[in-house]
């Protein structure tokens, strides 16, 4: 299975390929995983991330306008 995409996801392009990549790469399931997309001024967004059984654990990371929310994601879980 694969993450749940909710709200404006559809802003996505390869990211969605490329956070499901990642999640295997690092040992996680993509199965376990909600992100919610909200639009925001002009090319931005904001992606919220959420692990499934960890509540009170959602990143807000930031995309569009050349910022890489998937690598924000990536190094953050290096870090946990």
């Amino acid at each position: 299975m694969s993450v749940e995409w909710q709200g404006d996801h559809d802003l996505l392009k390869e990211e969605k390929r490329d956070f499901e990549i990642e999640l295997r790469r690092l040992g996680y399931h993509p199965s376990e995983f909600v992100v919610v997309v909200r639009a925001e001024v002009g090319l931005r967004y904001s992606v919220f991330v959420s692990q499934l059984g960890r509540p009170n654990a959602t990143l807000i990371l930031q995309g569009g306008e050349g910022r890489n929310w998937v690598a924000q994601f990536v190094e953050t879980a290096r870090h946990a």
